[in-house]
C-alpha cells in the first residue's frame, strides 16, 4: 500500500477508535447505568470497570474507520446511509457475540428491550458520527479545502 493509503487507513482506523471511544464506550457506560436502573439493580460503579467498557468502546470503534472507507467506494453519496449501514453491522455483531451471552435481570422481559435499543442507538450514532469524522479527516488531508481568494494586485505604475 502506497503512503498515502497506509496513512489514510491509519487516520481512519484512529477515527474509529476514538469516536468508539467516546460513543461505544462512554455511551455504553451511560446506557448500562440506564439498564440497571430499569432492571431494579443499585447501579455499581468502578474505576477499573468504567475503564473497561470506554476501553473496549474504543476497540469495537476502531474497525469502524476503514469499513466506512470501504463503504465510501459502494454508497459514494449519503454519509447517513454508510452510518447507518455501519451501525448495523456493529449492532449486528455485537448481537451475536456479546448480547447472546448475557444473562440475569439484564434479559428480563421489561429490561431486554430497553437494553436492545440504547444499544441500536449507541452503534448507529457511532455509524453517523464516524463517518463524518473520517470524512472531514479526508478531505483536511486531500487539500480539498476551500482556497481564500487571492488579494487584489495594485494596477502597474503609469508611464514612468
Amino acid at each position: 500500500m502506497a503512503g498515502g493509503g497506509a496513512r489514510r487507513l491509519g487516520t481512519a482506523l484512529l477515527a474509529g477508535a476514538v469516536v468508539g471511544l467516546v460513543i461505544l464506550g462512554v455511551g455504553g457506560r451511560i446506557a448500562m447505568r440506564v439498564i440497571a436502573i430499569v432492571a431494579g439493580q443499585a447501579p455499581g460503579f468502578s474505576v477499573g470497570g468504567t475503564l473497561a467498557v470506554v476501553l473496549l468502546g474504543g476497540m469495537w470503534g476502531a474497525p469502524g474507520g476503514p469499513i466506512v472507507l470501504a463503504l465510501r467506494r459502494v454508497i459514494p453519496r449519503s454519509a447517513v446511509l454508510r452510518g447507518v449501514v455501519l451501525g448495523a453491522m456493529g449492532f449486528g455483531v455485537a448481537m451475536l457475540t456479546v448480547g447472546r451471552a448475557l444473562s440475569g435481570p439484564v434479559t428480563g422481559p421489561g429490561v431486554w428491550p430497553i437494553a436492545v435499543a440504547l444499544c441500536a442507538a449507541l452503534f448507529l450514532a457511532y455509524g453517523i458520527v464516524v463517518d463524518l469524522v473520517v470524512g472531514k479527516t479526508r478531505e483536511a488531508g486531500s487539500g480539498k479545502r476551500e482556497a481564500l481568494p487571492l488579494p487584489p494586485t495594485p494596477p502597474p505604475p503609469a508611464g514612468n
